[in-house]
């Protein structure tokens, strides 16, 4: 939906859920984060917000396909302008690195 628009609000509760349900806030922030999306939506909130929490929670859950899918998109992510994204997701998983 181009005319969705989220004001910064939605990536704190995105990174909320991603506590109690990552597989889905992850599914969800891709979806939100897909290229042709970000030319209608201004996502710099949602990646500070919700980027580094939602993939860090995929990867706590020991889930190897949910893993692979977070690692997957932190990479593309990455690819794509986040450079310090691995470093972030590191920090809230307590320097743990995959």
């Amino acid at each position: 939906y181009p005319e969705f628009d989220t004001q910064g609000m939605i990536g704190e509760q995105i990174a909320q859920a991603a506590l109690t349900m990552p597989g889905d806030a992850l599914d969800l922030l891709i979806t939100l984060l897909e290229p042709e999306n970000l030319t209608s939506h201004d996502t710099l909130l949602l990646r500070i917000q919700a980027l580094a929490p939602v993939i860090a929670a995929a990867l706590d859950t020991g889930d190897q396909g949910l893993m692979k899918t977070a690692t997957d998109f932190m990479n593309e992510m990455g690819a794509r302008g986040e450079i310090d994204l691995d470093r972030r997701v590191a920090a809230l998983r307590g320097g743990i690195e995959d």
